[in-house]
């Protein structure tokens, strides 16, 4: 197990609580991480995966994987925002006002 996280930890930098997504590329990634485990249903924990971290090293060396305190961070809020939504979308009933003025002599 020691072996395992050294690997990990020699190919791919865990991001620490504190830091911040650098780049836009970095964070459209984070993002499409929460996307894909959202869609596919998949564990968090595939994040801490050898295979996941390796695929991570070879498309973006320099990215430094989110852990899985992080993500379920993430997605929590995605689905609290994503039940107001919803929750505003299936209102009973909605009120609309005009306010209409006419120049007609």
């Amino acid at each position: 197990m020691a072996e395992r996280l050294q690997l990990l930890n020699d190919k791919v930098q865990i991001r620490s609580k504190g830091e911040y997504a650098k780049t836009k590329k970095q964070r459209t990634l984070r993002k499409k991480i929460c996307n894909m485990i959202e869609k596919d249903m998949m564990p968090i924990s595939m994040v801490d995966g050898g295979g996941f971290c390796d695929l991570m090293h070879l498309m973006e060396p320099s990215f430094n994987i989110s852990s899985r305190a992080t993500i379920t961070t993430r997605l929590e809020a995605r689905y609290k925002k994503a039940a107001e939504l919803n929750a505003q979308l299936r209102a009973q009933s909605v009120a609309l006002t005009t306010d209409c003025c006419s120049n007609l002599k």
